[in-house]
Parts: C-alpha cells; structure tokens; sequence
C-alpha cells in the first residue's frame, strides 16, 4: 500500500502559519469539521456555512483500489 499524504502542522505552529485571511478563515472551518480525523466528512462539509469560500475550492473522490481521483 503506497504512503498518503500526512497533514502536518508547519514546525508546530498549527494553522497560525497561514497569513491570507481567507485562507485562514477555509483552513479553520476544515480544522474544526476534522474532529480529531485526518478530513471530514463529506457530509460535514455545508456550502451554507461557507458561501464566500464556494469560488475558491472543490471536493475530490479518491478511490483507493484503482488509486483514481473523480
């Protein structure tokens, strides 16, 4: 099984890192759908919540056994 991509805080400084209020603001919503997990799920994920982040970025299936994006 090949390695995924880990989530890593940049050298222990969390999201704090993250300068473009914007991307602050994703960074933080995702943070706190994650609970603890890796992502959240799909279904954690509510356009109404974010409607001023909707332009900015998409959702991908990845499925592992043919290892394709959709």
């Amino acid at each position: 099984m090949k390695e995924f991509a880990r989530f890593a805080h940049s050298e222990g400084q969390g999201l704090s890192v993250i300068q473009e209020p914007d991307l602050r603001r994703i960074a933080d919503y995702w943070a706190g759908l994650r609970q603890g997990r890796i992502m959240p799920g799909r279904r954690q994920v509510d356009p109404v919540d974010i409607p001023w982040a909707l332009s900015r970025f998409f959702l991908v299936d990845y499925e592992r056994e043919t290892e394709t994006y959709r």
